[in-house]
């Protein structure tokens, strides 16, 4: 499958730390094969304005930056997620599914990966409780303040602030600290 083969290199890229990356992104790119510019945010004899053409190139200086970031943490997520599916790989539902004639493909994107993400999102959960706890007993007497943060994406602002921050308070209210 095409997708074993992108495990290398990008686990590779998780070795690679960032500034080196970048470097070594700078060199190829922007040395050797002269697509982007090799240094600034623009060119020294340009005015900022908010003209197309300046946008555009500011544009050019700005994407080998986020790029080298980008390509380290999805080394570090490959990484991850390979791990993560060698776990779900071994679950009851797989094998079954795998016994039931399921083809390889289907088998690995439909119930593999699907729950393979699940699990990688359910470890980027925050446990309040545990940080209420930590900065209790690290003699912490300060305010805590959780910022909701509202967006148009993928049916998140369909969240009722209100109710959670009530769930909130309550479940702050529980935790004993003495």
């Amino acid at each position: 499958m095409w997708l074993r083969s992108l495990a290398p290199p990008t686990m590779t890229m998780a070795a690679i730390p960032n500034c080196l990356l970048g470097l070594i992104q700078l060199f190829i790119f922007a040395i050797e094969l002269r697509w982007f510019p090799g240094h600034g945010g623009y060119r020294i004899d340009h005015i900022a304005s908010l003209r197309w053409n300046f946008l555009l190139e500011a544009g050019e200086h700005a994407v080998l930056p986020p790029l080298s970031i980008l390509l380290s943490s999805l080394g570090f997520w490959t990484t991850a997620m390979r791990g993560m599916m060698v776990t779900v790989e071994g679950e009851d539902y797989m094998m079954l599914a795998e016994a039931t004639g399921i083809k390889s493909g289907r088998l690995f994107f439909d119930c593999g990966l699907r729950n393979a993400i699940l699990s990688k999102f359910q470890d980027s959960v925050i446990d309040y409780l545990r940080v209420v706890r930590a900065l209790h007993e690290a003699g912490y007497t300060g305010y805590i303040c959780v910022e909701y943060v509202w967006t148009e994406w993928e049916g998140c602002n369909e969240v009722d602030n209100l109710s959670e921050t009530v769930q909130m308070r309550d479940l702050l209210r529980t935790v004993d600290l003495s």
